[in-house]
């Protein structure tokens, strides 16, 4: 289930880079397909909106996905040299430095006691605290718009590609 998601993120952003001086360079118009491709991808139940649950899901496949050694807790390495995430993306784009800070301050931000290891309910808590931050009309779900512009991952992300 992560491995499609991720890579429909993938196809997203490389097929949204507009004709330019030069291809590879990331534009906005990237960025912003990348988190609707993202929106997309998390969005089970297609109701244009993404959900607790739906976040939860895919925030626990991620987790598992990103703990290599399958020790239950990630660590900054394991984080950044995670293969399935958007990794690739950055490197295609010649941005692996952006990309290694931006997944280092949100692995900072997540890391709440400050002992270089995200536990699982690190993880989850940082994942419902960000959605929270991102929820600017405090429904309990997230729009294409929220996630996009405010869930902090998204955020993060996108100064990555575009420094």
């Amino acid at each position: 289930m992560l491995r499609p998601a991720l890579h429909a993120v993938a196809v997203a952003a490389l097929l949204a880079v507009p004709a330019a001086a030069d291809p590879l360079a990331p534009t906005h118009d990237s960025a912003r397909a990348m988190g609707e491709a993202f929106v997309m991808a998390l969005d089970a139940d297609h109701s244009g909106t993404v959900e607790a649950g739906e976040l939860s899901t895919f925030a626990e496949a991620a987790f598992v996905a990103i703990d290599a050694d399958g020790s239950g807790a990630v660590t900054r390495a394991e984080m950044l040299g995670w293969d399935d995430g958007p990794r690739a993306e950055a490197a295609f784009v010649g941005r692996e430095q952006g990309f290694d800070a931006a997944m280092g301050t949100v692995f900072d931000l997540f890391d709440r006691d400050m002992d270089g290891r995200l536990t699982r309910q690190e993880h989850a808590a940082g994942v419902v605290k960000a959605a929270a931050f991102a929820d600017l009309d405090g429904d309990g779900v997230l729009t294409t718009r929220e996630f996009r512009d405010g869930y902090v991952l998204e955020v993060a992300m996108r100064n990555a590609f575009h420094g």
